[in-house]
């Protein structure tokens, strides 16, 4: 964008700014996928415990876990992790090692962050710019 153009217009940035965040968060949904699985244990903490114990079951910011309700007898939990697709494999047999079931793998279209570095980056080009 010519940033002469943009500074000071709340509109053009508005607009700037979805196009950034959504061709950002295209980007990276690409690499990576959610992994969702039942692994059986006694409670939520006792799960983590041996979620946290595989390395490849951290994901990104650590594992999800709720209750499965069912009629069976044994306790089961549900583990959701955001990770590098390039590592489903070692998922995948990280979650069987725990004896989970019901593995699925999902993509994803978009996936943000708190905020967009594309734009914080024309941002502070459009600062900079301003200054000289």
């Amino acid at each position: 964008g010519n940033l002469r153009l943009l500074a000071g217009q709340a509109s053009r940035l508005f607009v700037v700014k979805q196009i950034l965040e959504n061709v950002e968060g295209y980007l990276r949904a690409q690499e990576y996928s959610t992994v969702t699985a039942n692994v059986p244990g006694s409670s939520p903490k006792g799960v983590a415990t041996k979620i946290l114990s595989q390395p490849h079951l951290l994901g990104i910011q650590g594992p999800t876990i709720a209750p499965v309700f069912s009629n069976v007898s044994e306790d089961w939990f549900s583990v959701t992790i955001l990770v590098k697709s390039d590592l489903i494999p070692e998922v995948v047999q990280s979650f069987r090692a725990l004896d989970g079931n019901g593995i699925a793998v999902s993509r994803h279209q978009y996936l943000f962050q708190r905020e967009s570095t594309a734009y914080q980056s024309l941002i502070e080009n459009i600062k900079d710019w301003e200054i000289a």
